[in-house]
Order: C-alpha cells, then sequence, then structure tokens
C-alpha cells in the first residue's frame, strides 16, 4: 500500500492544497505501517502465519472489521483491524493515541529517509508494548522495505507542474570589513548585526555600536520574544561572558544554549568552567555536571528543567535547581531532555534493557507541584 500516484492541479498555487497532499502521502505511509504491525501482531496471538497447519497454532483467523483512527496527518478511514474466533485484542490504539506525534514522526521519516531495523523495532515496540523478536523485526523490515522501495522507483509522470518565487536583493557597501551575521527582532522593528573590522567584531543594533571585543559568539545577539531586550556572548582571549544591556557577566571557557525565558524575565546558558559544565540563570550559577543536556523552560516561563550526569555514568533530572530522579544509567533518558505539555507537566522517553536485549520505551510523566 504505498503511496498512489494522485496528482492534482494546484488553483492559484494554493498552499493549502499543497499541506492537503503532503499530508495525503505521509497518511498513506502511516496506514500501512499499522496494517503491517496489526497483522504480526494478530500472527503471534495466533502463534501461526495465516494458513499455517501447526500444533503449535493458539487461534483462527476470523476476517476482520474496519475502524476510523485520528492521526497527526488527518483521519485514516476503514482501517482494517484482523479479528480471531477467540477474540483478539489489539493494544496498538490505546498506545498510538498516547505517543501519536513522535510515532508519527517516525513512521514518517522511515518512508522518507529509508527504512531501518532499528527504526521498525522502536515503532513496533512502541505500538505493541513488547520487544520484538530478531525474526519478527526482519519480517516487518523486509515487508516495509518492499513498499518503499516501490514508492521510490514508481513511474513518474512526463510533466509536473512547478510555482518558482522569486525576490529582489540589493548589494549593500558597509563601511566595515565584513558582516557575518544579521538578526531581526520577532516584531521585525529592530536589526541587529555583528560587524568585524581590524580583526575585532562588534554589535550594531538600529544603528548604534556596541563594544568591541575579539570575537562575538556564534548564533547571537538572540532577542527576547516582546522584542524589548537582546543578548550576546563575547570573547576576550580565551574567555567568554553575555553582554547584557551593556554589562558584561562572569567570563567563562565556553557557551552553550543561550536563551530568554518564555515569560522574558530571565536569561539562562550553559557554561564551561574547566571540564564541568553549569546552568547559569540571571547570574546565578548551578551546580556542576560532567555534561548538561539542554534546559527547558515551561510554557509560563516560571520553571526549568534539564538533564545533568557525571563520568561515571550517574545523572539526574534537575527541576528548578533540586535534583528530582537519580538514575544508575543516565542514557536512559532519551535525548537527554524533557517536554513540557502544561505550564507545570512534562514528560520525557526512557529506554530499559530488556531480557530479550532490546530495550522498551517508557513514557514517563512528571507533574510539578507549585509552593
Amino acid at each position: 500500500m504505498a503511496p498512489r500516484a494522485n496528482h492534482k492541479t494546484f488553483d492559484d498555487a494554493s498552499q493549502a492544497t499543497f499541506q492537503e497532499v503532503l499530508q495525503e502521502r505521509m497518511r498513506l505511509a502511516i496506514q500501512y505501517t499499522l496494517i503491517t504491525v496489526l497483522e504480526d501482531e494478530v500472527e503471534v496471538f495466533c502463534n501461526a502465519a495465516p494458513y499455517q497447519r501447526t500444533p503449535e497454532r493458539r487461534d483462527q483467523r476470523n476476517g476482520s472489521y474496519e475502524r476510523d483512527l485520528g492521526t497527526t496527518q488527518g483521519t485514516i478511514e476503514d482501517l482494517p483491524v484482523p479479528r480471531t474466533r477467540h477474540g483478539f485484542q489489539s493494544q496498538l490504539f490505546e498506545r498510538y493515541q498516547r505517543r501519536m506525534a513522535e510515532l508519527d514522526e517516525a513512521i514518517c521519516n522511515m518512508f522518507v529517509k529509508g527504512v531501518s531495523t532499528i527504526g521498525v523495532g522502536t515503532v513496533m515496540e512502541a505500538l505493541t508494548g513488547i520487544a520484538p523478536s530478531p525474526s519478527t523485526v526482519s519480517r516487518v523490515f523486509h515487508s516495509l522495505d518492499t513498499e518503499f522501495e516501490s514508492w521510490k522507483t514508481r513511474k513518474l509522470e512526463a510533466h509536473y507542474l512547478y510555482v518558482y518565487t522569486d525576490g529582489t536583493y540589493f548589494t549593500v557597501i558597509y563601511e566595515y570589513d565584513e558582516i557575518q551575521a544579521v538578526f531581526f527582532s520577532p516584531d521585525s522593528k529592530h536589526l541587529a548585526y555583528v560587524a568585524e573590522e581590524n580583526n575585532k567584531q562588534f554589535v550594531i543594533v538600529d544603528g548604534i555600536n556596541e563594544p568591541v571585543y575579539d570575537g562575538i559568539g556564534e548564533g547571537t545577539p538572540i532577542f527576547s520574544s516582546d522584542s524589548r531586550q537582546f543578548v550576546y556572548t563575547a570573547q576576550e582571549g580565551s574567555k567568554w561572558f553575555t553582554v547584557i544591556e551593556g554589562k558584561q557577566g562572569k567570563l567563562y571557557d565556553g557557551f552553550n544554549f543561550l536563551m530568554f525565558s518564555t515569560d522574558n524575565s530571565r536569561v539562562i546558558y550553559r557554561a564551561q568552567v574547566g571540564d564541568k559544565q553549569i546552568i547559569v540563570d540571571n547570574g546565578q550559577e548551578g551546580k556542576p555536571y560532567d555534561l548538561i543536556g539542554e534546559p527547558v523552560f515551561s510554557p509560563d516561563g516560571k520553571h526549568l528543567t534539564y538533564i545533568g550526569f557525571l563520568q561515571n555514568g550517574i545523572g539526574y533530572l534537575i527541576v528548578d535547581g533540586i535534583e528530582v530522579h537519580e538514575y544508575k544509567d543516565i542514557t536512559a533518558i532519551i535525548k537527554f531532555k524533557v517536554y513540557f505539555e502544561t505550564p507545570t507537566r512534562f514528560h520525557y522517553l526512557e529506554s530499559k534493557p530488556t531480557n530479550s536485549g532490546f530495550y522498551s520505551i517508557d513514557l514517563i510523566v512528571e507533574e510539578i507541584q507549585d509552593k
């Protein structure tokens, strides 16, 4: 069930129509993957392939019924769900609904970037709750890979319509040796850029020059979401520091993850201090760790979370500066990052080894109790 050719004419170059076509292709990819996993799930339940004669068979297939399923790419209509004589009940739909966005992204990526056994195993385990055997992964992988190759090598039409857009640009001559980066504020009312002259760099905001330094940090300056503040990192010698409203911060060996909080009341960043890393929150230094993952603010900007771990593999989930969980193997936290659902609720993905040699993936949800 690879995506079929379904060419549409783009009247008035409608972006909505183009998005509809893309969603249709991705919806078909999700549909085929779910059908494949359902078929494998009922085969495991029956302990036998269709029409296979074996004394180990536990149940018989009994046709299928159809149901609609909502996805991030729209509704899949008439999805066939296998039935058995003794009442096969799939666990797929409940698990899919809980992690729809992550699974849809993983499935679509398989059809866009190519199918892999790791990707198939991860999706199947997330949908069924059971670590699939290597033979099961191999069987589903080859099925999906065949569909993917069929879709990639499908016959293309002789003619396609393209819409080209063009713009006008002008060459601007500056009085400086080089202009390295240009940034607009979110409301587009303020312009900032990094200029270089005589091997020195400085920031210019709305035509006003900031102080001159040995270097300006890549990706800076950045504006607050309300466009009222900006911050950047600068270098003098081997040391780095922040500059906020003309004031220099403390010297560090390096910087990363410079950002404003979502309510614009705080500026945070990850600083390198020798071989350790710390989170600096409005000038206040947190506990040092060997490595710190990407910090994440709650939607209202009141709470800050991040993952920190030590060389011995022990790590911590830190919420508002407090170590709330300790992990013997911090690699269990996938991507070393948490995701907020509400101002006080967040989740992260945790992987654990199973006896079969695969890893189970659990969605961990935490609630912050405001004081």
